[in-house]
């Protein structure tokens, strides 16, 4: 993992770096980027559970998903008719 690059912003794509290249040829590419190794993720996942249960709190409906550390899932269709 340490090999290559798992995700990269929207500026490092417009600098043409992309997800599963090699960080050397990311450095090659584009020298001044910068490399932040994911290995504490700890700050993310709290992150991303505190933004999980703020949004369910307010999902009329209740159904939340979350996809993953920067992904949710949420109907925002309401309940209009419930069957008898």
């Amino acid at each position: 993992q340490k090999q290559i690059i798992v995700t990269c912003n929207y500026e490092a794509r417009r600098h043409g770096l992309h997800k599963l290249q090699r960080v050397t040829e990311a450095r090659k590419q584009c020298p001044e980027v910068i490399i932040v190794l994911g290995e504490d993720l700890n700050r993310f996942r709290n992150a991303s559970k505190e933004n999980y249960n703020i949004l369910r709190k307010f999902a009329w409906s209740g159904k939340v998903e979350r996809l993953g550390f920067d992904e949710v899932r949420a109907s925002t269709v309401m309940e209009v008719f419930k069957p008898s």
